[in-house]
C-alpha cells in the first residue's frame, strides 16, 4: 500500500493500544491475531479476537475520542497503521459519492452508539430517513466492483462501516 501508511510489527502481549488512550491511528491486521479486550468491573473481559483482513482502532480515530477497549498482539502480528491525518486526507481524496457515504456511514454508525446497549432504538422520521439510506449503501455495498478503486485499507474499512449499519438498522428493514 502506498501513502503514509506505517507498519508496524508486535510481539505476542505486546500492547497494540490501551482503553482510555488517545485515539490517533486505526490498523489493519496484515498477519498475526489482535484480542480485543475491556476492565469491566475490575476483571479483563475479551470482546473478540480478530485476524488478518481486519481493521480495528478506527472508532476512536473517526471519533475524535479516547479508546474504548485495549488491544493486544496474541502472536507477532504484522500491521498497517493509519494515521487520523493519513485518514482524512485518503477521504478527501475519494470522489464526492464515496466521499458522502463514508462521512454518513461514519456518522449513522456513532450515532447509534452504544447500540448493543440501547433499550429502545429512535424511532422518529429523522431516524427511519437515514435507515432507508444505511440500507442502501449496504445493499449497493454487497454488489460486485462495488470497492474497486480503494486501498485494502480504505476498502476494509468501508466494509467494517457497512457491518456496524446492518447490526444498527431494524431487524427486517426494507426501503
Amino acid at each position: 500500500m502506498d501513502g503514509d501508511y506505517v507498519p508496524r510489527i508486535c510481539q505476542a502481549g505486546e500492547a497494540v493500544f490501551v482503553e482510555d488512550d488517545r485515539a490517533g491511528e486505526a490498523f489493519l491486521i496484515r498477519s498475526g491475531r489482535v484480542r480485543i479486550h475491556k476492565l469491566e468491573n475490575g476483571a479483563d473481559k475479551e470482546i473478540d479476537t480478530i485476524g488478518a483482513g481486519q481493521i480495528f482502532g478506527e472508532m476512536g480515530v473517526l471519533s475524535d475520542m479516547n479508546r474504548m477497549a485495549s488491544a493486544t498482539a496474541v502472536e507477532e502480528t504484522t500491521l498497517v497503521c493509519c494515521h487520523r491525518r493519513e485518514l482524512v486526507r485518503r477521504l478527501e481524496e475519494l470522489s464526492v459519492d464515496r466521499r458522502d457515504a463514508f462521512r454518513f456511514l461514519i456518522v449513522y454508525c456513532q450515532d447509534l452508539l452504544p447500540f448493543e446497549m440501547m433499550t429502545e432504538r429512535p424511532d422518529d422520521e429523522d431516524t427511519r430517513d437515514r435507515d432507508k439510506i444505511a440500507y442502501y449503501l449496504v445493499r449497493d455495498a454487497e454488489r460486485p466492483g462495488e470497492l474497486d478503486g480503494l486501498d485494502p485499507f480504505m476498502g476494509g474499512l468501508y466494509k467494517l462501516l457497512i457491518s456496524y449499519a446492518k447490526r444498527r438498522l431494524p431487524p427486517g428493514f426494507s426501503a
